[in-house]
């Protein structure tokens, strides 16, 4: 996102709903590492949206060692900032840990039904489970942990998409310190 533009383009919007469709329908590892890409690119925006509107907040998320370049660090500033709640906060980085997992292990067969990715998987608090029922999301025949994922990142992933537009309403806009500028002193020729 450039400086002035929109946190979430309506043009995105197809985007977003096709990679929903691919994480509930795709492979394990696909709707892990596609869910958490879904969050990163959500903080980015929630996170642009928030800072003064500059160039140099851009490339906070573009440069090379750039310090919001990973998803944990913009999962911990979003809620060091208060801009995700204490329950997002917890599903961002168990969606992190997931992606992980699947990124980083060459088991062809891995899947949701691994015992630290199912246990993972049940504890996301934004999958609206109501007793045996749901209220959303799912599609063919999951494991209870796959369901799981997929009904948390379907929630979280639109109350952050929509978070965007709420937080540009409350950005920050840079502040005259006092003696932040030479302008703020007297000089004496000698």
């Amino acid at each position: 996102m450039e400086p002035g533009q929109r946190p979430i383009e309506e043009s995105n919007r197809y985007q977003y709903q096709t990679a929903l469709e691919e994480i509930t329908k795709g492979s394990d590892r696909n709707a892990a590492i596609l869910a958490a890409s879904m969050l990163d690119y959500n903080l980015k925006h929630i996170l642009i949206s928030f800072l003064i509107d500059r160039k140099e907040t851009v490339s906070l998320f573009r440069d090379t060692n750039a310090p919001l370049t990973t998803l944990s660090g913009r999962i911990n500033l979003a809620y060091a900032l208060g801009l995700i709640a204490a329950d997002e906060y917890e599903d961002c980085h168990i969606f992190r840990k997931i992606r992980n997992d699947f990124a980083h292990r060459f088991e062809v067969n891995f899947s949701f039904q691994d015992p630290e990715i199912s246990k993972l998987s049940k504890k996301l608090k934004n999958n609206l489970f109501i007793g045996e029922g749901r209220l959303f999301g799912g599609a063919g025949e999951l494991t209870e942990a796959r369901e799981s994922f997929n009904l948390a990142i379907e929630f979280l992933s639109t109350r952050l998409e929509d978070r965007a537009n709420f937080v540009i309403q409350q950005r920050l806009t840079e502040v005259k310190w006092p003696g932040s500028s030479l302008d703020d002193y007297e000089y004496q020729v000698i």
